[in-house]
């Protein structure tokens, strides 16, 4: 037996052959017949008061009672034989299963991710960094978006050209080169495989000459601020082979 009975605040009551379903905009609650105290019907209306917690009133429509009547006797006839249960809480359920659903979404995005993350190595400074072929994608939208604001900034007032080329300059400053080294630039950059490790690996000595000239090179991008005086001395231990 099921029978859903509906008011006109939205609430509804759904009898079983085993328990008595109150579901609300905020909650949902189900009553097996052995955690119901009692039953009647009030002046308010069909009354539930279960042996752990308040009465809960269901107001219903005068065409519904002698449907609510019916339901009545038909629970606690069912009252008389349920075994004792306590009453099930099935806002708190929905919700777990709500979240784990997100779980399952979020970890299936991070998977995804992953698939499409790249670790890069810069063969010069050593500096290691990570992008997504999203990052790619978010990056070329910003520079179609400058492109945009330039072509407009052709057109319209002065005040409307530096507009457009404001928005221009904010979007070009948001357009990342993944082609670079973030930390010194060089385009001499490799992937790392999986598996691979993120160490920078060691190097053979170089041969002295090869070694003093790199070493000048790394002085030159030292002095111009590009890398730290850290990185230096690390890249000159390795030619060294120190």
């Amino acid at each position: 037996m099921q029978e859903r009975i509906k008011n006109n605040s939205g609430v509804s009551l759904t009898f079983t052959d085993d328990s008595i379903t109150w579901e609300s905009g905020i909650s949902r609650l189900r009553f097996p017949y052995g955690s119901i105290k009692q039953v009647r019907i009030g002046f308010l209306g069909f009354e539930i008061t279960p042996c752990e917690g308040n009465t809960l009133t269901f107001a219903f429509n005068k065409q519904y009672k002698p449907l609510m009547q019916k339901m009545l006797a038909f629970t606690q006839n069912a009252m008389r034989s349920a075994p004792p249960a306590k009453p099930i809480n099935l806002t708190a359920e929905k919700d777990a299963e709500k979240k784990a659903v997100a779980d399952a979404i979020e970890k299936q995005r991070r998977e995804i991710v992953s698939k499409n993350e790249h670790r890069m190595r810069c063969n010069v400074c050593g500096h290691i960094f990570c992008y997504t072929d999203a990052d790619v994608r978010e990056s070329q939208s910003h520079q179609n978006w400058a492109k945009a604001h330039a072509a407009a900034s052709l057109f319209g007032t002065r005040l409307d050209a530096y507009g457009q080329q404001s928005r221009m300059d904010s979007e070009l400053s948001k357009v990342v080169d993944f082609s670079r080294c973030p930390a010194c630039r060089s385009n001499n950059i490799t992937e790392i495989k999986e598996g691979e490790t993120t160490q920078q690996p060691q190097s053979a000595p170089a041969p002295a000459s090869s070694a003093v000239e790199e070493i000048k090179k790394y002085k030159e991008l030292l002095d111009m601020g590009i890398i730290t005086q850290e990185e230096f001395d690390t890249k000159k231990k390795q030619l060294l082979g120190l």
